[in-house]
């Protein structure tokens, strides 16, 4: 499907996303237990990075929280991996693994862009974009945001999971939410990434239970039709 990728219509949803939803689509204490979790894995991140001495099993580990964190489990093979035993497996994911420790140890967060990731680490965690964007957001929560179905769909670039796996999609909001934060929040950058990427994901939430609602409508007046 065709999709708008201009900064402007990303600013437009941005902007409005950033105003009072008039819709509690999770509830209050799920959304404040989502929160406390995510400052919790934010802080342990932190901490990991300021020793700047990752280890191999603290890289899983931090997969394994990740992915406790979203409702997909986590895989340790590709698809070509699943006959190979659990030595193939094994092995793949310690090459991911070790080329993530390396990347971390020469990275300069002060450079970090997105497209330049893509080209080392793509899809590292979970074959995922989304997985690989948590992940990395929480190694640099004001310059990598979330990637997920929510906001391709709040950004009105698709509704299907096809269209969260896309590495053009996936890459150009990277692009799209750092230049819209640097303009916006000029004066107050911290933080101003994760605000701006979870008023995108209420918005794909509010958006998914409408969806879903006229889809529950539409299949009760066609049976009440027959």
């Amino acid at each position: 499907m065709a999709w708008d990728n201009s900064q402007a219509h990303f600013d437009n949803i941005a902007r409005a996303a950033l105003e009072p939803l008039d819709t509690d689509v999770s509830g209050e204490r799920e959304s404040r237990a989502y929160q406390e979790e995510y400052c919790v894995l934010k802080r342990w991140f932190r901490q990991r990075m300021e020793a700047h001495d990752w280890k191999a099993d603290e890289v899983r580990l931090g997969g394994l929280m990740i992915y406790g964190w979203m409702p997909t489990i986590l895989r340790v093979h590709g698809k070509g991996d699943i006959g190979g035993g659990e030595d193939a497996a094994t092995n793949m994911f310690d090459a991911n693994v070790e080329k993530l420790i390396g990347w971390l140890k020469s990275v300069n967060p002060e450079k970090l862009e997105y497209i330049d990731i893509d080209k080392e680490l793509k899809n590292f965690l979970n074959r995922s974009y989304v997985g690989t964007s948590k992940f990395l957001h929480f190694c640099f929560p004001d310059r990598i945001a979330i990637w997920d179905s929510r906001i391709c769909e709040a950004l009105e670039w698709g509704n299907t999971p096809s269209a969260a796996k896309s590495q053009k999609r996936a890459i150009r909001y990277q692009e799209l939410i750092c230049d819209f934060v640097e303009r916006r929040f000029r004066d107050e950058p911290e933080g101003a990434l994760r605000k701006v990427e979870l008023a995108l994901f209420n918005r794909g939430k509010v958006m998914a239970k409408l969806r879903s609602d006229e889809e529950k409508s539409r299949k009760r007046m066609a049976g009440s039709d027959a």
